[in-house]
């Protein structure tokens, strides 16, 4: 196996994650853990969110780049696109452990569920197929915590 191939199943599968069992939400666990630690050193949400598109982009590339080591379209190894979907939930959130618990519980919900329209992405082929239904997730989870802190605000004004 060459270098490039190496790194690039490394990259989309996080190395061993993607082959152990529940390996999505292990990912997302580990994506909570890169996000504490960058927050420690001084990673603010602002950052996040600007960087989204080239962390975004990337990871399109390292996808499409893995596809052709996989028979199927939307394989299970694959767990960067978790990653990649609970950065973007996290994003406009505060970067503290309890903001990034209810982000990473919210967005597992959208993404193993996959309602509204989410799974009709999951079922487009390719790398784009197997990002968007997790940025979509992602989006779910803002408007869902947008709409809680609003509803948490008027119950207790």
């Amino acid at each position: 196996m060459t270098f490039l191939k190496k790194l690039i199943l490394n990259c989309a599968t996080l190395g061993p994650i993607g082959y152990l069992p529940a390996s999505g939400s292990v990912a997302t666990g580990c994506a909570f853990l890169m996000l504490w630690a960058a927050s420690c050193v001084g990673l603010t949400s602002f950052y996040l969110f600007h960087s989204i598109v080239l962390i975004v982009g990337l990871s399109v590339f390292i996808i499409h780049a893995a596809l052709k080591y996989f028979s199927h379209y939307d394989p299970p190894e694959i767990v960067l696109d978790e990653v990649i979907g609970y950065f973007f939930a996290a994003s406009i959130f505060p970067l503290k452990v309890p903001w990034l618990i209810v982000v990473a519980l919210i967005f597992r919900f959208f993404d193993i569920l996959k309602p509204f329209g989410i799974r009709r992405l999951e079922n487009l082929e390719g790398a784009a197929g197997i990002i968007l239904d997790d940025l979509l997730a992602a989006f779910y989870t803002w408007i869902t915590l947008i709409l809680m802190c609003i509803g948490y605000d008027l119950w207790f004004r």
